[in-house]
């Protein structure tokens, strides 16, 4: 007979210390077609252009906000050169999240433990929406509380991160950010007291 003390210890470990936590394969993969060029499913831009909010592209996304170099219009680079400025602003925005939470930890707060999906999640808003964005966010501050559920609900719609308005492709970038935020589940330890439960947000499907 399986007891619901050994389901909630068994699920727990689903959660993990953040502060320790590296971007997973997927999210590699993953970028690459958000940040690629549009309508090359995911290949980078080799030569720079220019963005609605005016700022320059090259590569996976690169704008020299994450790290540099800030390109110019007409700069051309190569597929390697691409690879690099990708490694280098994913490490800066995985960074920014492990800030983030290692300042939750530092006050005994639990939001630092999140699942993979959720880490993941949380670094594609910061290659694209910067540090300041996530860390200025309403979203943010509802991940901080563990209401990760409406959390997720309201990310599609967050304005406080971004600069202007939302285009279709941004919205739907939201919209998959929110379902990777969940995808490994929710813990339900607000819900039952002191032991932690993982809601799998997959099982309802079967």
């Amino acid at each position: 007979m399986i007891k619901l003390r050994d389901i909630l210890i068994e699920d727990a470990v689903n959660m993990k210390d953040g502060t320790t936590l590296r971007a997973s394969q997927r999210f590699w993969d993953e970028i690459k077609r958000d940040e690629g060029l549009p309508g090359t499913n995911g290949k980078p831009a080799l030569k720079a252009y220019k963005l609605g909010d005016g700022r320059i592209t090259i590569g996976w996304g690169h704008t020299g906000s994450m790290s540099g170099p800030t390109p110019k219009l007409g700069d051309k680079i190569d597929q390697a050169t691409a690879q690099k400025y990708l490694q280098a602003d994913a490490n800066k925005s995985a960074e920014c999240v492990r800030r983030i939470l290692n300042k939750w930890k530092q006050e005994n707060n639990r939001a630092h433990e999140v699942t993979q999906s959720m880490f993941d999640a949380l670094v594609s808003i910061v290659f694209n929406a910067g540090c300041d964005g996530l860390r200025e966010s309403e979203f943010i501050q509802l991940v901080k509380t563990r209401d990760w559920k409406d959390a997720a609900m309201m990310l599609p719609s967050d304005s406080s991160m971004i600069r202007g308005k939302f285009t279709k492709g941004l919205v739907a970038r939201r919209k998959r950010e929110s379902a990777r935020f969940l995808e490994d589940g929710v813990p339900l330890s607000k819900y039952f007291g002191k032991g932690e439960r993982l809601l799998n947000m997959r099982s309802s499907k079967r």
